[in-house]
């Protein structure tokens, strides 16, 4: 499990260490750790990996299937999210923004609603 750990955030993922742990609340460390079979994933973490990664439970855990989870052609906002998580600046964004407390997000939304309006003003 710990190869397929390695091959996900290497050559599927194509991120560091610190850029794949931090999504999950995990540092660099502890993740080379667990890469190099010195410890072994917990149950939470896999699902934690699964849940932030759409990873399929049952590749990360045996090799069987397929790497990610196949999202529903009807999924047109987890497709969207799939398509722009090979963007590292809009994830970081995205992962920053939920972070934010609900307050703080109105505030960003809002901004971002005026923004727009009165770019449409001046055209």
């Amino acid at each position: 499990m710990n190869e397929r750990l390695k091959e996900l955030r290497k050559e599927h993922l194509h991120l560091t260490l610190e850029k794949f742990g931090e999504p999950l609340g995990v540092k660099h460390n502890t993740l080379s750790q667990l890469e190099n079979g010195k410890n072994n994933l917990t149950d939470q973490m896999i699902l934690s990996i699964c849940r932030t990664y759409n990873v399929n439970e049952e590749w990360l855990r045996n090799g069987n299937g397929p790497i990610f989870q196949e999202l529903p052609d009807d999924d047109e906002y987890g497709a969207a999210i799939a398509e722009l998580s090979d963007d590292p600046v809009i994830k970081s964004m995205m992962i920053e923004y939920s972070k934010l407390d609900k307050s703080l997000r109105s505030a960003f939304r809002d901004f971002l609603i005026r923004s727009v309006e009165r770019s449409k003003e001046q055209e």
